[in-house]
C-alpha cells in the first residue's frame, strides 16, 4: 500500500550532514563552488567535504560560511554567495546559525 505523495516526500535538510548525504543537494552545492576559487581545485567535492568535516552536526545554514573558511581566505565571496543561494532554497527549515558560528 502506498500513500499518495509519500514516495516523493524527502526528509528536510537540517544539518550539514543532511546536505552531504543527499546526492541531489550535494551535487548542487558542489556545482555552486565549481570554478569559483583555486581552493576547490578540479574536483570540489573532496575539498568541500574536508573543510566541512568539523561542522557535520551544525545547521545547514552554516555551510556557506564554513565552506569558505569563515572569511579567512580571500576571494571566496562568489562561492559564499552561490552557496547561500543554494542553501536558502534546499534547507529553508534548517535552524538559524548560532551566534557563536556567525562570521
Amino acid at each position: 500500500m502506498s500513500v499518495p505523495g509519500l514516495e516523493d516526500a524527502r526528509p528536510a535538510i537540517l544539518t550539514v550532514r543532511d546536505v552531504i548525504d543527499d546526492p541531489q543537494v550535494w551535487g548542487r552545492v558542489v556545482e555552486a563552488v565549481s570554478g569559483t576559487h583555486p581552493m576547490f581545485g578540479q574536483d570540489p567535492a573532496p575539498a568541500l567535504a574536508h573543510v566541512l568535516r568539523h561542522d557535520l552536526g551544525s545547521t545547514a545554514k552554516v555551510l556557506p560560511a564554513a565552506a569558505t573558511v569563515y572569511g579567512f581566505v580571500p576571494g571566496l565571496e562568489k562561492a559564499r554567495a552561490a552557496l547561500g543561494a543554494v542553501i536558502e532554497e534546499v534547507a529553508p527549515q534548517a535552524p538559524p546559525v548560532p551566534a557563536a558560528q556567525q562570521s
